[in-house]
């Protein structure tokens, strides 16, 4: 049986943050020991290449193959940080004390040299997947941790499906601090490279997304950053865009809610009007109705001369009989 579990932690000192995350991740899958470890550094822990990082947690989990990627901020479950001293690590961990054993997951991938030509590079790692898999990618997720710097996203999938058009993948382009981004792969940090974890059809891998934000505008570009600080969107100081876009939607629902409002007040008036024609039309059919019982005998007589068609005759009979029956 396969066990998952992660860990977060904060400090100024990658190695500290970095064991400490590790136990807790341990603590969370419920074992003492992991096959793979997947580890999430903030970028300010980039000043000795994530050794610090990397070795503490080799150390807690000795067995374990440790990959992962720099990030200017990580989050699990329970916790979101925005923080460049944040380290957060994920253990996976084949469980036979059952004796059910199951599908293990294969050993995690490396491909380097993802800029120079993305598409062979995208080949190689599709031809990596088959034979991890023994050749059959069908139902095969890959999770993919790649460095985005001058790559070409677009030649690199075209590659991987060049090869293994079965398999599906996933995963995204990593962050980082000053220094750039980092792949993390056997305990060292890396450039220009990619690390991939392939889920078998055996463990069923399924693909989820979900958006936590909703759009305010249109798509603005940003022409100012400092880090992953938004200086400027469209050549106007950032927070000076995010009021206009604020503006602009609190304007559109105040419109909204001012029509419905409109459509509220006009139905209003057509419930009175209909009641002030409901209350008319009582009051004539009552002066009607004395009418017909003052004047009864001249309208039976009118009624006489002008209905003069078969059916009409029908329905007097038919009336007749009813009377006659009733006072029987």
């Amino acid at each position: 049986m396969l066990c998952a579990g992660a860990g977060v932690a904060l400090h100024a000192e990658g190695a500290v943050a970095a064991s400490e995350a590790a136990r807790r991740a341990l603590v969370s899958a419920g074992t003492t020991a992991a096959d793979i470890a997947l580890v999430f550094a903030g970028g300010r822990h980039d000043h000795d290449e994530y050794v610090g990082v990397l070795g503490a947690v080799t150390r807690a989990i000795p067995r374990a193959s440790v990959i992962g990627c720099s990030a200017t901020g990580v989050l699990s479950a329970d916790d979101e940080l925005e923080d460049g001293h944040a380290v957060a690590v994920l253990v996976l961990a084949q469980n036979d004390a059952d004796g059910r054993g199951g599908a293990r997951l294969p050993r995690p991938l490396f491909v380097g040299g993802v800029r120079a030509d993305a598409r062979d590079a995208g080949q190689r790692l599709g031809h990596e997947v088959l034979r991890a898999v023994g050749g059959d990618a069908s139902g095969v997720v890959v999770a993919l941790l790649i460095d985005p710097a001058e790559l070409d996203a677009v030649d690199f999938l075209a590659g991987f499906a060049d090869v293994a058009p079965e398999a599906q993948i996933t995963g995204a382009g990593v962050s980082g601090g000053e220094a750039g981004c980092r792949v993390f792969y056997d305990g060292v940090a890396r450039t220009d490279a990619c690390v991939a974890l392939v889920f078998t059809r055996d463990l069923h891998p399924t693909i989820g997304m979900t958006q936590g934000c909703q759009a305010l505008s249109e798509p603005l570009t940003i022409t100012a950053a400092d880090g992953n600080l938004v200086l400027e969107l469209d050549g106007r100081p950032s927070v000076e865009a995010l009021q206009r876009a604020l503006s602009a939607r609190i304007v559109a629902a105040s419109s909204c809610a001012s029509s419905a409002g409109f459509r509220r007040r006009s139905c209003a008036r057509c419930a009175a009007r209909r009641s002030r024609c409901s209350s008319r039309a009582r009051r004539t059919s009552r002066s009607t109705c004395s009418w017909a019982g003052t004047r009864g005998r001249r309208r039976r007589s009118t009624a006489r001369f002008t209905s003069r068609s078969p059916r009409a005759r029908t329905d007097r009979r038919r009336r007749r009989r009813a009377r006659c029956c009733a006072r029987a």
